[in-house]
């Protein structure tokens, strides 16, 4: 499976990135704060993690695969509220399946 999901449920088609805000840049994240330091060399690197990401995301939905994505600075926050969103979906996905 592109990309190694953190979590998948087969039956449903789910997948979950648990995703660091640092290097996938979560947007409008304190976490995501670009360094100073070399910001070009940064921004590049960034770039293309986001690239990637998003390829691997449309690889996945071109297979029906619905994406969740868990950001760590969520989890720190509240990981049951982030459990609470994936079972509410995977209950959503089994009404309609």
């Amino acid at each position: 499976m592109l990309g190694t999901p953190d979590i998948v449920f087969t039956e449903d088609k789910l997948i979950v990135f648990v995703h660091g805000c640092y290097w996938h840049r979560h947007d409008d994240c304190q976490l995501a704060k670009i360094p100073k330091k070399n910001f070009v060399t940064w921004l590049s690197r960034f770039n293309t993690a986001v690239i990637r990401d998003n390829q691997i995301y449309s690889w996945h939905e071109t297979r029906n695969w619905e994406i969740f994505i868990a950001w760590e600075c969520e989890i720190q926050s509240n990981v049951y509220a982030i459990a609470d969103r994936i079972f509410l979906r995977l209950n959503e996905l089994r009404k309609c399946g």
